[in-house]
């Protein structure tokens, strides 16, 4: 899918929220205990000290002590100000950045927005700890959503987007939900998967068209050992986004991309 032209921020875009998420590999225990990530108690601290500048307001998600086997469980928030966007989230083996609609942009033309957060976070995890860190996946993803009347069927909803799917309902009761889950296969390891359904909007509590499109890479074989590993991860993010980018616009084309604007 090549490239088209998408002006970096869209006035009324219905991104409810981006997330970037990194895993790790942890660290096999000699004497029989169970894996676990290596360093994370003292990684906690550090990682806190680097983030203070940017994000003033730190939740904690869970009591202390934190067991380093918990694998895969956010421990940490750090927001910019209580309750605001952007947020990052750690914990053993894994760590993302989120971002909302109202403070998306990827890249500002002084250099600043969210590539360069994503950057500038992963540069922060990896000081953090003692060791290299191997990397198991690496994930982007956005969540998009459209308010509709009630009165709007679910098969309604669907035809709001273009994503070239025929539905055999003329025979059939009327439609009252769906969801539809597609995979791709894409280069560098990677796959893009992208869902849709109709469901209720969390944040408006109205009947919703929600889709999301997520790029992940679950073999990072390539990055262990590598001396600029955030730089490799950033150009696989505007990789992933080659793709994400071209395909919301293609999906919502016409009066509904428009309506964005």
């Amino acid at each position: 899918m090549g490239d088209i032209n998408h002006i970096s921020r869209l006035p009324n875009a219905p991104l409810q929220e981006v997330v970037f998420e990194v895993r790790w590999k942890p660290v096999s225990d000699s004497t029989g205990g169970p894996p676990h990530d290596a360093g994370f108690e003292l990684a906690q601290g550090r990682f806190a000290d680097r983030l203070e500048s940017d994000f003033t307001f730190q939740h904690r998600l869970m009591p202390e002590p934190v067991a380093p086997f918990l694998l895969g469980q956010l421990v940490h928030q750090f927001w910019t100000a209580e309750g605001m966007f952007p947020l990052v989230q750690f914990g053993p083996c894994i760590m993302t950045v989120n971002t909302n609609g109202q403070g998306y942009e990827w890249q500002r033309e002084d250099g600043s927005g969210y590539r360069q957060l994503i950057r500038r976070t992963l540069e922060h995890l990896l000081a953090s700890y003692r060791r290299n860190l191997e990397l198991t996946e690496v994930k982007l993803f956005y969540i998009d959503a459209i308010d509709l009347p009630d009165s709007i069927s679910a098969f309604d909803r669907f035809k709001k987007l273009n994503i070239g799917l025929q539905f055999g309902v003329d025979t059939l009761p009327s439609l009252s939900s769906a969801r539809v889950d597609l995979g791709y296969s894409l280069a560098q390891g990677s796959t893009l998967q992208l869902s849709v359904q109709d469901a209720t909007n969390n944040t408006s509590g109205s009947p919703a068209l929600i889709w999301h499109i997520a790029v992940h890479k679950k073999r990072c074989d390539e990055w262990i050992g590598h001396e600029n590993l955030a730089e490799e991860i950033i150009d696989w993010c505007d990789y992933a986004r080659s793709f994400t980018s071209p395909l919301f616009k293609e999906m919502t084309r016409g009066k509904l991309y428009e309506s964005f604007l």
